[in-house]
């Protein structure tokens, strides 16, 4: 019998939470640069490129 990888349903859907993260952050950072905090829009920018980084490492194929 030939071994067939199978597709990681765990790992789709940590790519799916992840993405809706980092939207929620945008909309987030976005918010708070219209409120006039362009120090904490930077900030939540920030820690959502770092989680960005950190999921490409951790969850590419």
């Amino acid at each position: 019998m030939t071994f067939k990888p199978q597709p990681d349903r765990g790992l789709a859907h940590a790519r799916a939470a992840t993405r809706e993260f980092l939207t929620e952050m945008a909309a987030e950072a976005e918010v708070l640069h219209q409120e006039g905090n362009p120090a904490a829009a930077a900030a939540v920018k920030a820690f959502a490129n770092a989680t960005r980084a950190a999921a490409d490492l951790r969850l590419k194929d």
